[in-house]
């Protein structure tokens, strides 16, 4: 029991609150080129993958390939948000065919429209809200109950079914990236519409208008010319003799194409990626070999945890409701 209680105390902590707003983050994290580009080398073997049963009994072999094919265009897409956002929960939905329950599809959910109901220690539904969660709970939300939930969890550990997103440890140098292009785009700017430079003498005008007369300094007139140029910023210097508008173009003090390349490297590691497999430019054979290799077994650990938990609370819950002789009292 005070087991129970430390878990629950940690499940309702700043912990979670962290955790819900991280989702925020992740989904803004699907906007960088590199971790896209990365993801989809990730992906792309999941994407293809066809899942199918095999059983000794051809009746449930074929029962369970049946309701494989209905479910599997959902499944097999939105199972992969799992991976971004370390959980992909779904809306179990049943229909009646020849006597028997099938499904009738997944329905996909928005992972920061959910909040996952657990008590530390077992799994006791979802709450699906109307706004996102990190924004707080408040408004309307619907409860699914565990009979109709489904949820894929990449790195289930220690009973948290929110899992740990595969965009987590790439977040600090996303961060960093977003930082280099901001400045880059200040550079580009500089360059592009550089500050003006405007002189003018210390002098009263009168300007003459068609119905009025205007009394203007030099100083103040100049002003305004410079901010009606189109540019970026514009500056006036002390007290001159003659009247003058100069662009001043700003030196290239900083590489960025370094930058970039940090944080491309960085988020390639993060998400398990072999940079050589996308980087331009030539290398090793051996290298390359080497590191398709062990991408090639990230992928399939991946594929095999999906595997695992459409087999486990999936295919097994439709099992034992249809077939009288895995009915397990325990499964509701």
């Amino acid at each position: 029991e005070k087991s129970k209680r430390v878990l629950k105390s940690i499940e309702d902590g700043t912990d979670e609150r962290k955790k819900e707003r991280l989702l925020q983050d992740y989904q803004k994290m699907r906007d960088c080129p590199t971790i896209r580009f990365c993801f989809f080398l990730i992906s792309l073997p999941i994407r293809r993958a066809r899942i199918t049963y095999q059983h000794p009994d051809a009746e449930i072999r074929e029962f369970v390939n049946r309701n494989l094919a209905i479910i599997r265009r959902n499944l097999t897409e939105h199972i992969l948000a799992g991976l971004e956002f370390g959980f992909a929960p779904f809306e179990k939905r049943f229909q009646v065919i020849d006597s028997r329950v099938f499904y009738k599809e997944f329905l996909p959910l928005r992972p920061w429209h959910v909040k996952v109901l657990t008590d530390g220690v077992s799994f006791k539904g979802m709450r699906l809200f109307k706004q996102p969660i990190y924004h707080g709970e408040g408004g309307s939300f619907v409860e699914i109950p565990p009979r109709k939930s489904f949820i894929y969890t990449h790195q289930f550990r220690f009973m948290d079914f929110r899992g740990e997103s595969l965009y987590r440890s790439a977040r600090i140098p996303w961060l960093l990236w977003k930082e280099v292009v901001r400045l880059h785009a200040h550079t580009m700017q500089d360059h592009a519409l550089p500050p003006l430079e405007a002189r003018a003498p210390d002098a009263v005008l009168t300007i003459n208008y068609d119905d009025r007369v205007e009394q203007i300094t030099a100083r103040e007139l100049m002003i305004r010319v410079a901010e009606a140029i189109r540019s970026r910023s514009s500056y006036l210097l002390p007290p001159d003799e003659d009247y003058g508008i100069e662009a001043k173009q700003t030196a290239r003090q900083w590489d960025y194409e370094k930058d970039y390349d940090l944080c491309e490297r960085m988020i390639a590691q993060a998400l398990l990626t072999p940079r050589d497999l996308f980087k331009e430019g030539g290398g090793s054979y051996a290298k390359a070999y080497v590191q398709s290799h062990w991408f090639a077994g990230i992928v399939d650990a991946i594929v095999e945890e999906i595997i695992s938990f459409v087999f486990s609370f999936a295919i097994v819950p439709i099992v034992r409701y249809n077939f009288a002789k895995y009915q397990d009292p325990a499964i509701h």
